[in-house]
């Protein structure tokens, strides 16, 4: 009886081995889920590149997440896609609700790049069709709701940015 107990374990020890080193990339990849994709944008300020200005993403699943960085010479800033890990996300039918803010920061001025709520776990599935779209903020432009191309459940962001 313990010899087979022994060689129970034995067993599943080695499965155990086997499958955190033959799938623990896989494993990892299916709890991974995107809270923010990729963001390259360029600040404009009357239609001339703005440098120096402040930008910070704020992304809000289970807590914040701030990620700042600065606009340089020509007005170009990026930010890294952000990510999470979450099986329960994938599995279970739960609602996604992801808000996404980009606030500018320039001469003292704040600025609302970017507002909506994200739906869905996917990279790029900010936009319908999936793909990353550079953006371009004109801080003198009217801030304003839109639907076009983009993949959210209000059906639209608050932006002053174009894609």
């Amino acid at each position: 009886m313990i010899k087979k107990r022994y060689a129970v374990l034995l067993i599943l020890v080695t499965l155990l081995g086997i499958t955190t080193i033959g799938i623990a990339m896989g494993l990892f990849d299916f709890a991974k889920i995107c809270l923010s994709s990729e963001v390259s944008a360029v600040v404009m300020l009357n239609g001339k590149p703005v440098a120096g200005a402040e930008i910070t993403r704020m992304v809000e699943w289970k807590e914040k997440v701030y990620t700042t960085t600065t606009s340089d010479a020509q007005g170009h800033f990026h930010f890294e896609p952000t990510f999470a890990n979450s099986v329960l996300q994938q599995i279970m039918p739960v609602e996604n609700v992801i808000d996404q803010i980009i606030n500018i920061r320039y001469q003292g001025k704040e600025y609302l790049a970017w507002r909506g709520t994200k739906r869905n776990l996917e990279l790029n599935g900010e936009f319908a069709d999936r793909k990353p779209h550079p953006l371009t903020c004109e801080l003198t432009a009217e801030s304003r709701l839109t639907k076009d191309g983009v993949d959210f459940a209000s059906g639209s962001v608050r932006t002053i940015c174009t894609w």
